[in-house]
């Protein structure tokens, strides 16, 4: 099938999905219902390096999934595009967007997020290496990059000399054994990739929130861990939606179900007992998505898989408005 084809068929509103523009939209705009909830104005270049990073990893992600062969046939549109411009985004887009985002980075960032950044940027490295480029040029590539942001970040970090040399040089004794030995399919079955995704997700969108909120609140505060859930069920519901396209008889998982209902009694109960109005609308938008979550579950039999994750994400944006409108 040729590309001219393949995107001749493609639906209009299918096209953020095929461009990868899905993932750093929902990114920035939660990172600014993030900022909300905490009563934060962040500068422009926070949501532009976040939406050039996140766009970046889902570029490769998507790319290397499609090179793999791994995936079953036909691809789904966004594999399918990806695989027939591999050259033109692998060769030219990534390495202009991780310039420019490199740039911004290092001239427009306090150091607290750079390190942040950094430290986000060798874990994403990593999980490329092990669950979508796990073999080829690509995977030495996400290794080397993994080692470069490691040293960087050990050069920043405000600790002794002496540290700093022992943290790099394990770092480098990692990644060149990481690089002479196979992916292990039994690690990758213990980190289920929609849980590591998820987590670096999340901690990206509320990276730069957490660099001005007091101590308190932490890196895992309520706000968070609902954003959290919601990435997850996101995940595994398309993940699902695309293996009963072989396996029809595939029960909906438990897991997805319980997480779901967990949300829902988290998210009520801070909108009941929460006097912060901000936080409270927060928790009613989390409520939201969580029950429409569940619904498009329901009905996921019915729908095409695109169409599916074209809604599941929608559902993570809809919301969004009352927040301002509520806070």
């Amino acid at each position: 099938m040729t590309a001219v084809s393949a995107s001749s068929r493609t639906p209009w509103w299918l096209w953020p999905q095929v461009l990868c523009l899905d993932a750093p939209l929902v990114a920035v705009s939660w990172m600014a219902a993030l900022a909300k909830s905490h009563h934060l104005r962040l500068q422009p270049s926070f949501y532009i390096g976040l939406g050039l990073v996140t766009w970046i990893v889902y570029v490769l992600d998507r790319t290397a999934d499609a090179i793999s062969g791994r995936l079953p046939t036909p691809l789904t549109a966004r594999h399918e595009f990806c695989l027939h411009h591999r050259k033109l985004l692998l060769r030219v887009l990534v390495p202009v967007a991780s310039g420019y985002a490199v740039w911004l980075f290092l001239t427009d960032m306090p150091q607290g997020l750079l390190i942040q950044g950094l430290g986000l940027c060798v874990a994403a490295a990593f999980y490329l290496a092990a669950f979508s480029a796990t073999h080829g040029a690509l995977r030495i590539m996400m290794f080397v990059l993994a080692m470069i942001a490691g040293l960087m970040l050990f050069a920043l970090l405000p600790a002794p000399g002496k540290v700093r040399i022992w943290l790099s040089a394990m770092l480098v004794v990692a990644v060149v054994s990481a690089l002479r030995t196979k992916p292990d399919e039994k690690l990758r079955a213990l980190v289920p990739k929609e849980l590591a995704a998820s987590l670096l997700f999340t901690l990206g969108c509320s990276a730069g929130v957490h660099l001005w909120t007091p101590p308190e609140h932490g890196m895992f505060c309520h706000e968070v861990q609902w954003f959290w859930a919601l990435v997850l069920i996101n995940l595994l519901g398309i993940q699902w939606r695309e293996r009963i396209q072989t396996q029809l008889s595939a029960p909906l998982p438990w897991p997805l179900m319980l997480l779901i209902g967990g949300l829902l009694c988290f998210t009520l109960q801070a909108w009941l007992s929460e006097t912060a109005t901000v936080v409270r609308a927060l928790a009613l938008i989390s409520l939201l998505s969580a029950s429409a979550h569940g619904l498009l579950l329901i009905m996921a039999r019915r729908l095409r898989p695109e169409l599916f994750h074209t809604l599941s994400d929608l559902v993570l944006l809809l919301p969004l408005p009352l927040l301002w409108w509520l806070g």
